[in-house]
């Protein structure tokens, strides 16, 4: 089955089938017969291949590695639409909905600056390489979103929603270089040319259903294929972070539900999506045979790209799953909406009557104004900001050994002491024993060390946001102790 795919155009966002003659809409069109490969399609397809991987994951050690290890099946998918002088075609299946963590993750069920961000970001990857070939590129993204929803409990309503709005996005700012697809194009399901709300919502099931029946596997063994295969793994290892967190809100622990119970039904959704996603891959590959294959999801690289939609410092590339912030700097950066509200510099900028990012406001922390993020973190149940002792208060990301967490008790404890307030011995070293620790109520330099001592164990290392945290607050420093500390 030929898949059409929708160049987003100015006109209302429809799903057709047709191709217009002014190209509103393009057909994924069979490459044509392919010319002898000389030496100027391989040197243009690797400059185009080049282009890509500048905008493909980047977020571990062996990233380049990876890319490497599918270059040439990569070129080679690339070469031959260079040697017919035809469009570069790329798919990726992606944006599917936002997180159903919406008290933490995403500000709620629509596109925001994340997304524009993101939308943006492929759409200049396929003007780049229009720069350096004349056919250009057109990258379609075939939203997935009612593959899984009802695994995490998103309403098909919601679906529709995102990637209407979306859509819509891409209309409004001009991204041509973009098209979408959705799961009715891969399926054999008689519907309407036009697909509204209504038949898609009352279709949804039914969408999952054909795709499980004609692409799926009845004798799958998820377990052993977790086991066997690397980019499994990792996708199931992804898929268990993310489902940890966006569903906790949901079905939160207690009330007859343990911890280990969470975490085992966490496993279980995995393993369905893993199922799911593999049906899934199967109809794209059906349905987009030519495509050069990208991917959201961490991978080997030897079959398909892994992409970077957000470049930020942060592990947070994908905009559905966090909020972005405009620094003073102007840099964009990525994180939960929850991190942002912890910052009292961070005030939300609403776009089209709701929010839609963050943004640094410089020299806006004085006691007596609060910005709107910092007002909506006073009213959170775990909020403990102290406008005198903000960066003392925040936390630590850190890698800690055994050994680390062993001694951080052994401070808290004897902070917890008597013999704490007794103490006045100056520490001269980083690495005194318990006994030594001096008074933290001293306007001395005891002060600093002391905290130095604490920073010692807890900083080892900062590691990413998924990692173990630590913190250290302490509100009886004097001025004076503050002051040293702020100059040593």
């Amino acid at each position: 089955m030929t898949v059409t795919s929708r160049i987003v155009s100015d006109a209302p966002v429809q799903e057709q089938h047709n191709i217009t003659k002014s190209g509103a809409f393009s057909t994924v069109r069979p490459i044509a017969k392919q010319q002898d490969a000389g030496p100027s399609v391989h040197a243009v397809s690797s400059k185009i291949l080049d282009i890509i991987f500048e905008y493909a994951l980047n977020k571990f050690s062996d990233s380049k590695e990876r890319l490497e290890a599918g270059r040439p099946k990569f070129l080679s998918v690339v070469g031959k639409f260079v040697a017919t002088s035809t469009r570069v075609e790329m798919c990726l299946p992606a944006f599917p909905f936002k997180s159903a963590n919406k008290a933490y993750k995403v500000f709620g069920i629509l596109p925001d600056k994340a997304e524009e961000i993101a939308l943006d970001r492929l759409n200049t990857m396929c003007i780049r390489i229009g720069e350096i070939y004349q056919p250009g590129a057109q990258c379609t993204i075939i939203s997935d979103g009612v593959v899984y929803n009802d695994l995490l409990s998103i309403p098909d309503r919601d679906t529709w929603a995102y990637g209407q709005a979306l859509r819509k996005l891409a209309s409004d700012e001009g991204f041509q270089h973009i098209s979408f697809s959705r799961i009715r194009d891969l399926v054999d399901i008689p519907l309407p040319a036009e697909l509204h709300e209504i038949a898609y919502v009352a279709n949804a099931t039914n969408f999952r259903r054909a795709l499980l029946n004609r692409f799926g596997k009845d004798d799958i063994d998820i377990e052993k294929e977790i086991e066997k295969d690397p980019d499994t793994k990792m996708t199931y290892l992804g898929y268990r972070r993310f489902l940890e967190s966006d569903l906790k809100h949901i079905f939160p622990v207690g009330n007859g539900r343990t911890a280990n119970a969470y975490r085992r039904d966490v496993r279980y959704l995995a393993k369905q999506m893993l199922i799911r996603g593999y049906a899934f891959a199967a109809a794209v590959k059906h349905g987009f045979p030519n495509h050069l294959r990208l991917s959201i999801h961490q991978s080997t690289g030897e079959h398909k790209i892994s992409m970077s939609l957000l470049n930020t410092r942060t592990g947070f590339t994908t905009p559905w799953h966090c909020c972005v912030a405009l620094t003073a700097t102007g840099e964009w950066t990525s994180a939960p909406k929850g991190e942002y509200l912890k910052d009292p510099n961070m005030e939300i900028i609403h776009e089209n009557g709701r929010p839609s990012y963050f943004q640094e406001i410089v020299g806006s922390n004085e006691p007596d104004q609060k910005s709107e993020a910092e007002s909506r973190e006073a009213n959170s149940s775990d909020s403990q900001s102290s406008p005198s002792l903000t960066e003392l208060q925040r936390p630590v990301s850190s890698s800690l050994t055994a050994a680390d967490r062993e001694r951080l008790a052994e401070l808290a404890e004897f902070m917890m002491s008597a013999s704490f307030k007794q103490n006045d011995k100056l520490m001269i070293s980083g690495r005194s024993g318990v006994d030594e620790v001096p008074d933290c109520n001293a306007n001395e330099l005891r002060t600093v060390a002391w905290l130095k001592e604490l920073i010692n164990v807890v900083d080892r290392g900062t590691g990413g946001y998924n990692e173990e945290v630590a913190g250290v607050t302490c509100q009886r420093i004097p001025v004076n102790g503050v002051q040293q500390l702020s100059n040593t």
